[in-house]
C-alpha cells in the first residue's frame, strides 16, 4: 500500500508547484520581480521534489520490496505509520512525509512545511510561515524568505541527485524520468 502512497504524494506536490507557478504575475516593481523570482524558486523546488519521489516510486515498482519497511536503495524506506505516510534517508538524514494533508520535507537542518497554500520554511531553529498566494505578505518578508529558500532548494536539490544517483544504479530505466 505505501509504493502507492508515492504517486499520491508527488501529484500532491506536482499540483503546488503549479499552483504557485500559476500565481506568478507581471511584475510592476522590483520587488514584485523578486517575489516572481522566490515564487519561481519555490515552485521549482517542489516539481524537483516530485521528480524524485516519482523515480522513488518507479525504483520500487521495479524492486517489489517487501515488508512494513520498504528499502529502495541502499539508505532509502518507505512506510506508513500512525496515518501518514513517510520516506526516509538514513544517511544524510532526510524525511519526506504526508500527515493530514500536510507535507514536510526535512534535512539536516532544513525544513519545508506546506499546508494548503501556507508554506513554513525553517533553517536551524528561524522559521518563517508565509500564504504562497498572498503577495503583499511575500514582498513585505522578501529578504528573510530569500535567505530561507536558498537553502530549503539547496537541499531539496541534493535529495534530487541522491535519488538519480541511486535510479542510475538500481533501475536505470528510472533514471530518465
Amino acid at each position: 500500500m505505501s509504493i502507492e502512497r508515492l504517486e499520491e504524494l508527488s501529484g500532491m506536490l506536482a499540483s503546488i508547484a503549479h499552483r504557485v507557478r500559476a500565481s506568478i504575475r507581471p511584475a510592476e516593481s522590483l520587488l514584485e520581480s523578486r517575489a516572481n523570482t522566490v515564487l519561481s524558486s519555490l515552485s521549482d523546488s517542489l516539481e524537483a521534489l516530485s521528480i524524485a519521489i516519482k523515480r522513488l516510486k518507479c525504483i520500487a515498482d521495479e524492486k517489489k520490496p517487501e515488508g512494513v519497511i520498504k528499502q529502495v536503495c541502499v539508505t532509502w524506506r518507505i512506510f506508513e505509520q500512525d496515518g501518514g505516510f513517510y520516506v526516509v534517508r538514513l544517511k544524510p538524514e532526510t524525511t519526506i512525509s504526508l500527515r493530514d494533508g500536510t507535507i514536510r520535507f526535512h534535512r539536516d537542518h532544513v525544513l519545508l512545511e506546506i499546508s494548503g497554500t501556507t508554506a513554513r520554511l525553517c533553517r536551524w531553529n528561524y522559521c518563517k510561515e508565509f500564504n504562497m498566494l498572498d503577495r503583499r505578505t511575500l514582498i513585505e518578508h522578501l529578504p528573510q524568505l530569500i535567505y530561507l529558500l536558498r537553502h530549503v532548494s539547496n537541499a531539496i536539490r541534493k535529495t534530487h541527485e541522491a535519488v538519480t544517483i541511486c535510479a542510475k544504479k538500481e533501475a536505470p530505466t528510472c533514471a530518465r524520468i
